[in-house]
């Protein structure tokens, strides 16, 4: 062991320091319970894969009652069919064979981090690349997206494992990589866009896109069989969610997150890699500002600092141009303190002060709130198992954010409260005689379907649940019936 560390850079002993660090922080923070509608959709669709399945059997008949389709899917004639991609699901439904799905992510980010240095690696040096590594290591979005149930930060390492396959002559290894990253982000063939330049200029362009179709023809298959269409997907059709009219505000919010998340010296690196002579630099360029035009015109984001997870498979080029703009600088300053007694302290000191980047990325992370939160998504765990108290098994309980809790962690029914074919459902399941239940969100208590139903049955009003400002619950009951 000793003859190892000895023989081992001590560069890469301080990137094991690094990725422990970052690792151990990711598994702390990840999160361990599922809700709302994302979270849900992609927990659910990876249980129903390891079954063997793809449509959410629910029981009422899906043509009369669409309001039972949880949010995450949608009703397709009597099927309920997830929303979402399969590549994500996919990958939690094979770690859910051992129990592992909420690790995950965390391992994703170890990996998107170990990429992430040989990529840097290959155009600097070990210790530039393994302070970098640090630097993306804690960047807020990169911890945010390595310990929420989301596909971010797999789209983000998916493009990163193609790219560096591609540069290690692994061609078929990288297509089929880049074939699965859009089954779980569709919008990363943005990517492929700005790969076109290096395929063309490697003149395998032609070779590469030969291998790509095969991935992309099982993900086509995949839709074929479960949309009706190779090129349909699970989402609307996304050009009514590309509006011009939001354009102005998403760029300049993303431009001016992005700045604010690096820092002004990153930042300024960044510029800086734009004068070094690089072969690859028009890529870098053109990988990152496909992705911050796209999202510019997309409908959603622009007001909560992590909508630029929308953005995060396009920021590993960012910290690229920032390790060859760090470069220039360090062999400046080494010109211009020629000394060779000198050269190693003053490149340990730029190694230094770059290395305390982080220590900004942690105390902005922290303010913000959302990432250093341990038990993340708890609550919807809580609220169903209060509601579990009160509601015999079986019980069909409305509501919008607590549907697909519901339905994961308990035996009781779920319906949409804010669709108009809720106030029928209701009648239904009572005709049944199932209990119905109503919890009511403060941001949804004036919508006038909610308001509607607490008009058409009579109710009893239970105790609220201490969550989120306090959840108004209420027993549905049938309306009298009137004699003649």
């Amino acid at each position: 062991m000793r003859a190892l560390l000895t023989r081992c850079h001590p560069a890469l002993l301080f990137l094991g320091v690094v990725l422990a660090v970052a690792f151990s922080t990711y598994v702390f923070y990840r999160q361990q319970y599922a809700g709302a509608t994302d979270w849900f959709g992609y927990c659910q669709q990876g249980q129903l894969l390891r079954q063997g399945r793809i449509a959410l059997p629910l029981e009422l008949p899906l043509r009369e009652f669409p309001a039972a389709v949880p949010f995450g899917y949608f009703a397709s004639g009597d099927l309920a069919l997830p929303q979402y991609t399969p590549g994500f699901p996919l990958l939690l439904a094979l770690a859910g064979l051992l129990q592992l799905e909420y690790f995950v992510n965390p391992v994703i980010g170890l990996l998107g981090c170990v990429l992430f240095f040989l990529l840097v690696r290959d155009v600097t040096g070990p210790w530039t690349a393994a302070v970098f590594t640090m630097l993306w290591a804690f960047f807020p979005i990169v911890v945010f997206s390595s310990t929420v149930l989301m596909s971010d930060m797999v789209a983000a390492v998916g493009l990163l494992a193609a790219w560096w396959l591609y540069r290690r002559e692994r061609l078929l290894l990288s297509a089929c990589v880049l074939g699965f990253s859009f089954s779980v982000r569709p919008t990363n063939v943005l990517f492929l866009l700005a790969f076109a330049l290096p395929l063309w200029r490697d003149r395998r362009l032609l070779r590469y896109g030969l291998w790509l179709a095969l991935p992309c023809a099982l993900y086509a298959l995949y839709n074929q069989a479960v949309y009706g269409a190779p090129w349909r997907t699970g989402y609307s059709d996304i050009i009514n969610d590309l509006q011009p009219g939001v354009f102005l505000s998403h760029f300049t919010f993303y431009l001016r997150e992005t700045v604010r998340q690096l820092g002004w010296p990153l930042a300024g690196l960044a510029l800086l890699g734009l004068t070094v002579p690089h072969r690859d630099r028009l890529f870098h360029v053109i990988w990152f500002v496909l992705f911050l035009g796209f999202y510019s015109f997309w409908w959603a984001g622009g007001d909560r600092w992590w909508w630029t997870r929308f953005l995060l498979p396009a920021y590993a080029p960012l910290f690229l141009l920032a390790a060859l703009g760090f470069d220039r600088v360090r062999s400046w300053m080494l010109v211009r303190f020629p000394r060779p007694d000198w050269q190693p302290v003053l490149g340990a000191v730029l190694l230094g002060a770059l290395a305390l980047t982080p220590l900004y990325s942690i105390r902005l992370a922290r303010d913000e709130g959302d990432v250093f939160v341990p038990h993340k998504g708890i609550e919807y765990f809580e609220v169903v198992r209060r509601i579990q108290l009160v509601a015999p098994p079986g019980s069909y309980v409305g509501s919008v954010e607590f549907g697909g809790a519901l339905l994961l962690y308990s035996d009781l029914k779920h319906f949409s409260s804010v669709f108009e074919n809720s106030l029928p459902l209701v009648r239904e399941v009572l005709q049944r005689g199932r209990a119905a239940y109503l919890v009511v969100e403060p941001w949804h208590r004036d919508r006038d379907v909610i308001l509607r139903l607490l008009a058409a049955y009579p109710h009893e009003r239970l105790p609220d649940i201490p969550v989120w400002s306090g959840l108004q619950v209420y027993e549905l009951h049938l309306p009298p019936v009137a004699t003649p």
